[in-house]
This record gives C-alpha cells, structure tokens and sequence, in this order.
C-alpha cells in the first residue's frame, strides 16, 4: 500500500514555534516519487517554512494552482527559482493568470488580488500542461486529480465583491477555480483553496468525478469568510449530506469556523502550518 504525506505549508493560522503565518494557503503532497504543491501562499512565508519543516522546493515536481490569485499564486516565482534542471510541471486553468482582478472591500475601495507580476514572469520557466475541462479531472500523481473547472449549480454559493476591472462592471465568475482530490483508501480526501465556485459545487462535483465514492475529509478554504448566516446555514446543511469523516475548514473560512467546529463536534479540525497527515492510497 502506498502513502501520501500531506503537510500544510502556509495559512493564516500558526500554533508551532519557529513557522510563519500569512493571509495565503500552500500544501505539500508527497508520495516518494512526486512532490507536489497545491498553491503557495503569498510568497511571504513559503521558503522560510518548507525550509523549517525540511521540505526542499527545489524538489518539487509539480504544481497545482486552485485560482489566480495573489495569495495562492505569490510563491511561484520562488519555486521557479530553485527549480533543478527538470521544471515542474504547473497545472492550472488559463483563467487564473488573468490579470488584473480586484475585490471590492467593506469601505468600497478595490484592491487589485491578481497574480503577482514576478509571478506571470516566471511562468514560462514552469512546464505547463494545463488542466481542462474537456479532459474531466486530470490525474497529478497516482491518485491524485485536479477538477478542472467547477460548474456553478447553486447560485446561493457564489459571493459578491470580485470583479475584473477596477470600476466594479466587469463581475469576476473564477472559471478558473478548481480543487484537488485524493482517491485514498478511506474514501475520497477534497483540497480546497477558496472555493470561490462554491464548496458544496465543488463536493458534487467531485461526488460525480469519484463515482460516488464516500467522503473521508474536506481540507481547506471553504470562502465563508464574511458570509450571512443564510448561506453558511445552506452550506452546514448541506455538508450534512456529505457527512465527511474529518473537517479541516482553514484560510477564507472566517468566523463560520466557530459554526462548523458545532455543527460538526466530533468531525471538525483545527489545524496550523506545519500541521498534516498520512493517507492510504
């Protein structure tokens, strides 16, 4: 049987001495023949953490991006360069090297979240299969699949606030948003980056994929941050449904942690960077 070491690299939370946090989310996937990030934070915290944990960037074989975004994209120029001789394959959907994207915050004032320049500089130095939906999931490494693009079913999922062009005409619907999943022995394990798709889109979406497999664990950014009471409500209820044997709501999930980690006692994780585990696969 063969293992896959899943270990959180970057998120906004920290519980262990000599690690960083930052408004960003990075994971490392590894199996003994690939390593693979899913995101890489903003930038500020990757090296200083994969470092502290003994992971080698330079090692890595492949990386997948959830959405263009500064804080999931801001650490690819630096994987760029410490990349060996062979460059990591970057999987992501065209959409996310759109630029520039903003979000409308509270005061009305929009701020531009696109990939970094040095970013998009850096991207012909990866090797770049591109995920599509033509091709259904993609399979990374043995088990392993990104989504591709996640059809927006329920409309009350999709959040306000993010839009293309700085006048806030342009609304930005994240054709590139996608998610990972892991085919382990336990059942299905979904990583999140922000879901802005929607994480209930993104779960069924993932039902179909997987073949109805069960759901062993939700790892990641569940976009709740800021949400009414209405939609968290709807996303509770409908978790129920999926009834995931381990809940790891981490990064844009905001105050609806507190309503999860209830909803979900005996379910429900907190964790911080350094924090990780094992699956069968």
């Amino acid at each position: 049987m063969r293992q896959v070491k899943l270990i959180l690299l970057a998120n906004n939370l920290v519980r262990r001495p000599g690690l960083l946090a930052e408004h960003g989310l990075a994971f490392w996937l590894e199996d003994g023949v690939r390593r693979v990030l899913f995101d890489t934070g903003q930038g500020l915290v990757l090296c200083h953490n994969a470092a502290a944990l003994g992971l080698k960037l330079g090692q890595v074989t492949d990386v997948v991006l959830s959405h263009g975004h500064y804080d999931h994209t801001g650490g690819l120029a630096q994987v760029a360069a410490v990349a060996g001789a062979v460059p990591p394959r970057l999987w992501m959907l065209p959409a996310a090297t759109t630029a520039p994207r903003f979000s409308r915050h509270r005061d009305a004032s929009m701020h531009d979240i696109g990939m970094p320049a040095p970013c998009r500089d850096a991207l012909p130095r990866f090797a770049r299969p591109v995920s599509s939906s033509d091709h259904g999931p993609v399979e990374i490494m043995p088990g392993v699949f990104a989504t591709g693009p996640v059809p927006q079913l329920h409309a009350w999922e999709i959040t306000s606030g993010f839009f293309l062009d700085a006048a806030g005409k342009q609304v930005d619907d994240f054709p590139d948003d996608q998610a990972l999943w892991l085919d382990t022995a336990a059942g299905v394990v979904v990583l999140l980056g922000c879901a802005h798709a929607g994480c209930i889109n993104t779960l069924e979406l993932i039902r179909r994929q997987s073949g109805g497999r069960p759901l062993a664990a939700i790892v990641g950014g569940t976009h709740l941050g800021g949400a009414d009471a209405v939609r968290v409500a709807r996303t509770v209820a409908a978790l129920r449904e999926f009834a995931p044997a381990m809940l790891v709501p981490l990064h844009c999930t905001g105050d609806a942690v507190g309503v999860l980690k209830h909803a979900f006692p005996a379910s429900c994780r907190a964790w911080g960077v350094g924090d990780g585990t094992t699956f069968d696969m």
